[in-house]
């Protein structure tokens, strides 16, 4: 991510517990134009970290910006232990033999299988 767009994010994050800055706002602050705007909140959409609701603000139609209510929850619990036995990572058939478009692969694999029935 750019460090105009970390910087949206986090100046939309901060105000979505006020319930979200309008668009136009969030450009004065980071003191951009509107067609720079535009192509920043479009980015972060797209990568499904902030929400755009319609509405009509001093008479004129604008959007409100709030960040994705997945976005704010980050905190996992991932137990490392967990990631390092993901099978793929020792699989002999990762490179030649498993894929999307081949009979092996990680849906229909034995060794994912049995590591998903095992995790606690």
């Amino acid at each position: 991510m750019s460090p105009i767009d970390k910087k949206a994010f986090e100046i939309i994050s901060s105000y979505s517990q006020k319930g979200g800055i309008i668009q136009s706002e969030l450009w004065k602050i980071i003191g951009v134009d509107s067609k720079e705007g535009s192509k920043i909140v479009l980015r972060l959409l797209r990568r499904g970290m902030i929400t755009r609701k319609e509405i009509n603000y001093n008479g004129r139609k604008t959007y409100i910006l709030t960040i994705a209510s997945h976005a704010e929850s980050r905190d996992i619990d991932i137990d490392i232990e967990d990631v390092i036995h993901i099978p793929c990572f020792t699989c002999e058939y990762l490179y030649i033999e498993c894929g999307d478009s081949v009979k092996l692969n990680p849906t229909n694999c034995v060794k994912m299988s049995n590591y998903i029935k095992n995790l606690k």
